[in-house]
């Protein structure tokens, strides 16, 4: 099956066809160079490969293109993963007219589950230049089939994929996507790109030349049309009689009008269909196979291959929330779909003007409802959110409710912590687990000297070492003495130690560090988690400079 173009991205092409420019077109004027005959960039390109049954072909097409424009930028020959860019453009997708969004409760997905179909390869492009990325092959590999993956529920049709807590289920299943590919050490994106055309005119006569300009020019032009399935001419041409049955995408990467007939002009394209009869393994499709065209663009420039920090955040995570365990399904990193939020406001104006700060959703029991969207917005490994159980059904770019400030570690990306800060502006410590165990349900427990005793795990950013609590009676508000080993800071030594009596289960522990400067730790024990703190870390340079902080947590120790 071949992907079907969504309605959505279908609509913003008539739009960005009237609004964007293209390189210039129409017949060569008079005196300017005459464009050759035949342009090939085929041994510009990286292997012809094969999307299989799945209907990936936009990923193809598009990967293909960011393939060569690092090529073209010397950075050798690269395999990009189609498998993320097909599995986390779906995951990140979201409705982009909110009227649509809004008629729906949140139990209802607003995005799709990852192994669904649909989109243009056109549209992937543009969404690689919003600031979505992707990593190499060897980091997602290519999954020929889901087949036998979807839980019983085989159709994308099937009614159980309407259901949030579904989706988000499945799409964070680890072992579909190991984290290894979210916090890959480079990712790639585009850095530059042009519309050549979106929306097929049939008046339009200078597809061609376009094409040949483009192409003449040393780039490969992404294209989604509408094509036959199974077509095996030697050359597809258009014909009245044999209608378009699927949507695809290709690259195309040359062209040849050096037959004296016209009948056998053709373009040169890349198709993920898998090689062809032909000595090169390309397709070739006639001149007047492009009245079959629906958009096409071209990749100029790519960035420099970089860790995409925010990516890490991207998963299903345990919560420990209010004293009780709770999900957050972190499905996007926001912004990467901006550019279909403004498309679509422009073709419907009636539309509010939205920016992008969806994130996911929260589940406050960890049970299927019920279900808060929550928004948010990300830099490196911090990150702030808002929910509000009074409104669940957030609007994309709204920050009320309630907030969350948490911090990735570095060292351990497993692991947030942070602070949750209610409507009154009260602040308790937060927690999160990937695929972590639930804590206890019910209000927090109290706490005593007690449950700090004995030895911990500590983990502050990257860095791990051991804290080591003495208490002498169970009635103890506070630790009597504590020991922290850390080897990054320089510690191995007892360690200053105070409490705050009106609340006994915060412990904080300052130090002057080896080399000059002060060094504190802020540990608060979890209401719903037996052997958990969580806090954080603050060095104050001896030379005055910023303060750093860092995420910190530590593990009871059996």
């Amino acid at each position: 099956m071949h992907p079907r173009f969504h309605p959505t991205v279908l609509l913003a092409f008539a739009l960005v066809f009237a609004t964007s420019g293209h390189p210039s077109s129409s017949a060569d004027p008079a005196g300017a160079p005459v464009r050759p005959a035949h342009v090939t960039l085929a041994s510009a390109q990286t292997p012809l490969k094969r999307q299989g049954a799945r209907g990936t072909c936009t990923a193809f097409g598009a990967v293909a293109a960011l393939e060569a424009a690092y090529r073209r930028r010397g950075l050798g020959e690269l395999d990009l993963s189609e498998e993320f860019l097909a599995y986390f453009g779906k995951a990140m997708w979201i409705e982009t007219q909110w009227s649509r969004a809004a008629s729906h409760g949140t139990d209802v997905p607003e995005n799709s589950v990852a192994a669904a179909t649909g989109s243009t390869g056109t549209f992937l492009v543009e969404m690689l230049w919003n600031g979505f990325a992707i990593p190499t092959e060897r980091d997602l590999p290519y999954r020929d089939s889901y087949a036998g993956t979807l839980d019983g529920h085989e159709s994308i049709d099937d009614p159980w994929w309407k259901v949030t807590w579904n989706v988000d289920l499945w799409n964070h299943d680890r072992t579909r996507v190991p984290r290894a590919a979210l916090a890959a050490p480079a990712f790639h994106r585009v850095a530059d790109y042009r519309w050549i055309y979106l929306h097929r005119r049939p008046e339009d006569s200078t597809y061609a030349e376009r094409f040949e300009e483009i192409l003449a020019g040393g780039h490969e032009i992404v294209w989604d049309c509408f094509v036959r399935n199974g077509e095996t001419d030697a050359i597809w041409r258009y014909d009245a009689a044999r209608a378009p049955t699927v949507g695809h995408c290709m690259l195309i990467v040359g062209y040849d009008r050096s037959s004296r007939d016209p009948l056998d002009h053709h373009f040169l394209v890349k198709n993920s269909w898998g090689p062809t009869t032909h000595a090169d393994g390309l397709t070739r499709v006639s001149y007047d196979f492009l009245r079959y065209g629906a958009a096409a663009n071209v990749v100029l420039d790519v960035t420099t291959p970089a860790p995409w920090a925010e990516a890490r955040f991207v998963g299903r995570w345990h919560l420990s929330l209010d004293g009780k365990p709770s999900l957050l399904a972190w499905n996007r990193v926001p912004g990467v779909l901006q550019r279909g939020l403004d498309e679509t406001r422009a073709i419907h104006p009636d539309e509010p003007v939205l920016v992008d700060r969806r994130v996911g959703n929260l589940y406050p029991e960890a049970t299927v409802r019920p279900v808060l969207r929550v928004n948010g917005e990300v830099r490196g490994s911090t990150a702030r959110l808002w929910f509000d159980p009074e409104t669940p059904r957030l609007r994309y770019d709204e920050r009320r409710g309630r907030t969350l400030d948490v911090r990735l570690l570095d060292g351990d990306p497993t692991v947030f912590v942070g602070r949750a800060i209610d409507a009154a502006g009260v602040s308790r410590p937060c927690y999160g687990r990937l695929d972590g165990a639930l804590g206890r349900a019910g209000p927090p427990r109290e706490r005593s000297a007690a449950d700090l005793a004995g030895s911990w795990r500590l983990v502050v950013d990257g860095a791990e070492g051991r804290l080591d609590f003495g208490v002498r009676a169970e009635r103890e508000r506070s630790p009597r003495s504590a020991r922290l080993v850390l080897e990054r800071f320089g510690f191995d030594r007892p360690a200053g130690l105070a409490s705050d009596a009106s609340n006994v289960r915060v412990v904080s522990l300052t130090d002057e560090l080896p080399l000059g400067g002060r060094f504190t730790l802020t540990l608060e024990l979890l209401g719903s988690e037996d052997g958990v703190l969580v806090g954080e870390a603050r060095v104050a340079p001896a030379d005055g400079s910023s303060e750093r902080v860092y995420g910190a947590y530590a593990v009871r120790m059996p």
